[in-house]
């Protein structure tokens, strides 16, 4: 593995917003690859990719091929060079350094332990997410800061937003069900808490998510 995050941007036919989510992937020093997986768009997105890679080289990849927002993800975690991966699709954007905020948080201490446990180290930061919708109007979604335990994921699930967390855990878990998102990151997080990892979720919001009608967050 190499030093930094990876970032996997799922795209079909953004290229009316890619330029404002490179953007802020691209000036943040955090993310050293930053992988397009791309379902063949017909509009002028490959065009735009040509123009950054121009100016990030290597650190811009675009993986093109027929399939679902969620196989792609699963497609971008099994090739990213980094352990520590961020998910973001080409119709949303971060907040100005906001993977390099993660990054931070994860390298903090362990956020609690156990008598006689040494908890491993932080297996996944969450944070909160701006919701611009269709009508203009903006909303909050902000998380409950802390550790997450075991019983915060069976009593509530995750609901993602940004999140960081680490391939190797990832590819543990496998993509079984990524058919279903916050169902996936429940399955990561069972996983990576009953193997001494830590997780913890800040209030924080970190990501702009596009509800616009043709947006695949939408």
């Amino acid at each position: 593995m190499t030093s930094g995050v990876t970032a996997i941007m799922p795209s079909w036919n953004q290229g009316q917003w890619i330029r404002q989510s490179l953007d802020s992937l691209v000036s943040d020093p955090a993310i050293s690859e930053i992988l397009v997986m791309d379902r063949f768009s017909t509009d002028n997105t490959f065009a735009i990719w040509e123009e950054y890679t121009d100016k990030v080289g290597k650190r811009l990849g675009l993986i093109q091929a027929h399939r679902s927002t969620l196989e792609a993800i699963w497609d971008g975690i099994t090739l990213a060079k980094n352990d520590w991966l961020v998910v973001a699709t080409t119709s949303d954007w971060f907040e100005p350094h906001a993977v390099s905020t993660l990054l931070k948080y994860a390298m903090l201490d362990p956020p609690f332990s156990f008598i006689g446990v040494n908890p491993r180290a932080c297996s996944y930061v969450g944070a909160g997410t701006i919701v611009h919708e269709l009508d203009g109007s903006r909303r909050l979604k902000l998380p409950a800061p802390g550790p997450i335990r075991i019983d915060d994921v069976i009593g509530g699930g995750q609901n993602s937003g940004i999140c960081l967390f680490r391939k190797s855990l990832a590819l543990m878990v496998g993509p079984m069900a990524l058919h279903e998102d916050g169902l996936w990151y429940s399955s990561y997080l069972l996983r990576a808490l009953t193997d001494g990892w830590t997780a913890r979720r800040i209030a924080r919001p970190l990501i702009n998510l596009r509800r616009h009608a043709g947006s695949i967050s939408a």
